[in-house]
């Protein structure tokens, strides 16, 4: 799945529900339907866009761990390379 297909999934969610509350509360205070009567959603094609979704979202959710990892490295090396140039050794942990 590429971003643009994502983002295309995020719009046309946003188009029929662009404050998040017509899914979650299909009646209005009012007792009216909070979706247009023509509205209809395959649960099967829900279910099928979702699992792909799910699967980049996971993708990208399984690098998270090694860029912190990488991250703090980093840092350290900074902070170290810091505390060697400093002539008055400032550093307070």
């Amino acid at each position: 799945m590429t971003f643009d297909d994502f983002e295309a999934i995020v719009k046309e969610f946003e188009r029929a529900d662009p404050f998040s509350s017509n899914f979650r509360y299909p009646v209005k205070s009012d007792l009216t339907a909070s979706l247009a009567g023509h509205f209809t959603l395959s649960v099967r094609q829900f279910a099928s866009t979702m699992d792909e979704v799910l699967a980049t979202l996971s993708g990208g959710c399984d690098e998270l761990p090694e860029l912190a990892n990488e991250r703090a490295r980093m840092d350290r090396e900074a902070l170290y390379e810091a505390i060697l140039n400093d002539d008055d050794n400032g550093y307070e942990p």
